[in-house]
């Protein structure tokens, strides 16, 4: 079976995962989506429960990276049930017909495959992604004669482009701000375009002496491309109990939160110590304000009751007796 890029990284992901399958499980997901002017397609699902086409957005997820909220994940165990989901998938891609070519990608077509290793040890697991993208190619549109729809779908291709432009030439100059959010493509690759992901671009270009326009252009690109030092990549650890929230650490940084988690702790079994001795504090205030209650009314009977019976003796045994002259 001849493959291309998409169904070769995807077999040796199953290779690599049936070498290590003595020593770790492994879970993969695939998703697959189309951005089209600008909006986010489900190739796999694209309509909701309701039958309505989905309404899905990139959102920063809580380890720092990017997800879709909504988008299916699909979990597949072969090679067959990848190449099946993406031959239904780019049936919905969007294409149409240019003056450049008959079959035109209207879109940015993004296949993303998550794996989750899970060592039989009782080790964290990790947690990988892996984003292999079709960009629609740059338009002139005095060659493909675009417009209308066509028009439309060009532009927002062109834009799209130029924010990964503007992104790459931003981390060429190791500027302290990077335009990530400038398209819903560059947004979703923030954590791809970043210190802890390696990244790979193909370009396909043509030999035609009329192409040399585009294919000079394209060469350009991908040589402002190659100037991008990412720097080494990181081990993402999932903690365990929090499936499906990635988190990148390193050996100093497990250090670091052993140590807060020893302190916190001490500080709670401290905690539980005072409030012990505060609750056994409560417990003889009260014992003692009882105890100065009853004192309080026995002390109270007994200066109250002899007074009370001298003056009802007095009162009767002077009774009829007339006072002295």
């Amino acid at each position: 079976v001849r493959r291309g890029v998409n169904g070769r990284a995807l077999r040796d992901v199953f290779s690599l995962a049936e070498e290590r399958s003595t020593h770790s499980t492994f879970t993969i997901k695939m998703a697959l989506m189309e951005i089209y002017n600008e909006t986010i397609r489900d190739l796999l699902e694209p309509l909701g429960e309701e039958g309505d086409e989905k309404r899905l957005d990139v959102k920063a997820s809580p380890d720092g990276g990017t997800c879709v909220p909504g988008l299916l994940q699909l979990q597949v165990t072969s090679i067959e049930q990848v190449e099946e989901a993406l031959q239904r998938g780019g049936g919905n891609r969007t294409v149409a017909g240019t003056d450049m070519n008959a079959q035109s990608s209207r879109s940015h077509m993004v296949l993303t495959v998550s794996v989750t290793c899970t060592p039989l040890s009782g080790a964290a697991p990790s947690f990988g992604k892996l984003h292999l993208i079709d960009l629609a190619g740059c338009e002139r549109l005095s060659r493909s004669g675009a417009e209308g729809e066509r028009l439309k779908e060009a532009q927002n291709i062109n834009k799209s482009l130029s924010a990964l432009g503007d992104c790459v030439q931003s981390l060429v100059s190791k500027s302290k701000h990077v335009p990530f959010r400038n398209s819903r493509l560059t947004f979703l690759l923030q954590d791809s375009l970043g210190g802890d992901a390696k990244t790979l671009m193909i370009l396909c270009v043509s030999p035609a002496e009329a192409d040399s326009s585009e294919t000079a252009c394209a060469l350009h690109f991908g040589a402002r491309v190659r100037n991008v030092v990412l720097g080494p990549a990181r081990k993402r650890s999932t903690p365990a109990g929090t499936p499906g929230k990635d988190t990148t650490v390193s050996a100093k940084e497990v250090a670091r939160l052993e140590a807060k988690a020893a302190k916190a702790e001490e500080g709670k079994a401290e905690a539980q110590r005072i409030a012990v001795a505060a609750s056994r504090a409560v417990e003889a205030a009260e014992r003692q304000i009882e105890g100065l209650r009853a004192a309080l009314a026995r002390h109270e009977a007994r200066h109250l009751s002899p007074s009370t019976s001298s003056s009802g003796r007095t009162s009767s045994g002077k009774a009829g007796v007339p006072p002295l002259a």
